[in-house]
């Protein structure tokens, strides 16, 4: 189905409601089940007008959307056909977005590296986190579909401080090297933050692969990895404080 060309203008939804409104979150996945994008992003582009912000768009919308259905699929309640909806209605409503994000970090400012490990094909939650990033004046370099070896290279050569890592299934072969990676870029003193389906469906992968943060949403991984960079003698009081390593 097509989306109205005018969607992409956020002068329409100023009159949105207050911005108290909790996220359509069960409407948006109604809206996606019934495979009505354009209803599904209007819903999305209300919600960014209310809050003023992608972060919570993204996590307390597309991200509780994605959870909400997967719970449901682990009920019996939906279908991998279902899930995928979610997934299109999702990308309908990135495509949507208005204002991309294209003006330069400032000078000086943080970067972080983001990857997936081949064969991984899901980057959705990646380029979601990598938006939340920009949003707050990160420079950000995406890498999807590396190997390990090249994502160690890649955070080495460019001085790396901090590397996320998103994974949604991880075989005993690309757990391994997920395993490997994350021991040499912590070797190479940098923090590792893991975060995607495989993390939400075994809270205990984290603390056995050794990551520093696993980021639950994209809120939660800038809130954190901010104070981690701006406080970096107190970073490992931290994650261990803090929600890392569940």
């Amino acid at each position: 189905m097509a989306l109205d060309p005018q969607l992409n203008s956020r002068s329409l939804f100023i009159r949105a409601a207050p911005r108290s409104r909790r996220p359509p979150i069960r409407e948006f996945v109604r809206a996606a089940l019934s495979r009505d994008f354009v209803h599904a992003t209007e819903l999305a582009l209300v919600f960014l007008a209310q809050t003023e912000s992608r972060t919570r768009l993204f996590s307390d919308l597309f991200h509780a959307a994605q959870q909400h259905i997967e719970e449901r699929w682990h009920g019996g309640e939906a279908t991998v056909s279902d899930e995928y909806a979610v997934y299109l209605a999702i990308e309908a409503a990135l495509a949507a977005l208005p204002d991309p994000l294209l003006r330069d970090a400032p000078p000086g400012a943080p970067t972080i590296l983001l990857g997936t490990l081949a064969p991984e094909e899901h980057d959705l939650g990646l380029r979601l986190l990598a938006a939340s990033f920009a949003d707050v004046s990160w420079n950000v370099d995406v890498r999807v579909g590396v190997g390990g070896a090249d994502l160690i290279e890649h955070a080495v050569r460019d001085k790396r401080r901090v590397v996320g890592i998103s994974a949604t299934f991880l075989s005993r072969r690309a757990r391994a090297e997920l395993a490997a990676t994350v021991n040499a870029l912590k070797a190479a003193g940098m923090l590792v933050l893991a975060g995607g389906a495989a993390f939400s469906r075994s809270p205990a992968l984290g603390q056995q692969l050794g990551v520093d943060l696993v980021a639950t949403d994209s809120r939660f991984a800038v809130l954190y990895v901010n104070r981690l960079v701006r406080r970096p003698e107190g970073s490992r009081r931290l994650l261990s404080e803090g929600r890392a390593r569940p």
